[in-house]
């Protein structure tokens, strides 16, 4: 296997594991999410988001996100656009849809 398909072989791996965190993400199984996520993880959400900021650890993504997510809204839902893999990066391009609780 020459570097051009070994790359694209990990780039679709990638793909893959972006594909399926958010499936498991729509079914609500978390401990799915967070065992796929590297220890080192960097978990960025953007300005303007109520919970903007960057998280560094599975842990940090775990109680300032997705705890959040739990206690704070009535439905959450987010969908990966397209996927963006390089080498060990994986980025998803996302939309979401919420409903605060009142």
């Amino acid at each position: 296997m020459n570097d051009n398909q070994s790359n694209q072989s990990t780039t679709e791996e990638n793909r893959t594991l972006i594909r399926q965190v958010y499936e498991d993400f729509s079914r609500g199984d978390v401990a799915a999410v967070l065992s796929a996520l590297s220890p080192k993880v960097e978990w960025t959400d953007a300005e303007g988001f109520p919970y903007a900021g960057t998280n560094v650890s599975p842990e940090a993504v775990k109680e300032n996100v997705f705890m959040r997510i739990g206690t704070e809204w009535d439905r959450f839902e987010a969908w990966a656009s397209d996927y963006v893999a390089d080498g060990d990066r994986r980025i998803p391009l996302h939309l979401q849809g919420h409903r605060a609780k009142c």
